[in-house]
């Protein structure tokens, strides 16, 4: 909960009711920190607080005590940055994880051991509260069990090269995960020509990165976006 201030921290220490569930939040982030599997429980955990937390927000006393502390109420968003570090959406998903686990506290072992199968198969997985939520989904739906239990993208380059070049094979895409495991159907040639379409696409371009892409050799410059001139950075 590093994104509290000082005072609001020292309001919720003292709110009698609601020092508990605060208490509960401290412990909850902390395990977060830890093993994989104890992280997926402790997320889902926090999604029962995050819960109990939205309705604690509406209260009328809640505003009241955040008036008495002379703060301005938090929306469910800044909430949600301040008691668990992430934005409302995953807030929301990690609610809905625990809401699974009312339905049926059998869904985590569950998806923990499909998980340990996947991996002894050889395949990368995950143990987050997307795929868990991912899993469960397949499960109600009746679907395929084997809900994939993936490895989170955090880079993507797809090039539709045939549209500018009817010449081309075939269209150019290319993945990398959170492992930096590149994954692509094309050769690196062709890889290779995808990035230098994007490179002359920012010939020129300097804007506050100190690189001048026209120029192989990268040029300590930074450009004021307003006037487009040259900035002089004293060292």
């Amino acid at each position: 909960m590093r994104n509290l201030l000082e005072m609001e921290r020292q309001m919720l220490e003292n709110s009698r009711t609601f020092q508990n569930t605060y208490a509960q939040i401290s412990v909850l982030d902390e395990q977060i920190n830890t093993s994989t599997a104890t992280k997926l429980n402790a997320k889902i955990q926090q999604g029962k607080l995050a819960l109990e937390c939205k309705k604690w927000l509406k209260k009328p006393a809640t505003q009241r005590l955040f008036e008495q502390n002379d703060l301005q109420i938090w929306s469910i968003e800044e909430m949600s940055m301040k008691f668990f570090n992430v934005k409302q959406s995953q807030m929301n998903r990690m609610c809905k994880a625990y809401k699974s686990t009312t339905v049926n506290p059998n869904y985590v072992s569950d998806f923990l051991q499909k998980c340990n199968e996947e991996e002894e198969s050889g395949k990368n997985v995950v143990r987050s509260i997307d795929n868990f939520n991912k899993y469960v989904k397949g499960l109600v739906t009746n679907e395929e069990e084997s809900v994939s239990a993936t490895v989170p993208t955090i880079f993507t380059l797809a090039f539709k090269v045939k549209e500018v070049d009817q010449n081309a094979e075939r269209n150019i895409a290319v993945r990398i995960n959170e492992n930096m495991e590149l994954t692509s159907k094309n050769e690196q040639d062709e890889i290779v020509k995808a990035m230098q379409f994007l490179a002359s696409k920012l010939a020129g371009v300097s804007v506050l990165t100190g690189v001048d892409t026209g120029n192989p050799i990268a040029r300590e410059e930074f450009i004021d976006i307003d006037t487009g001139l040259p900035l002089e950075i004293e060292e």
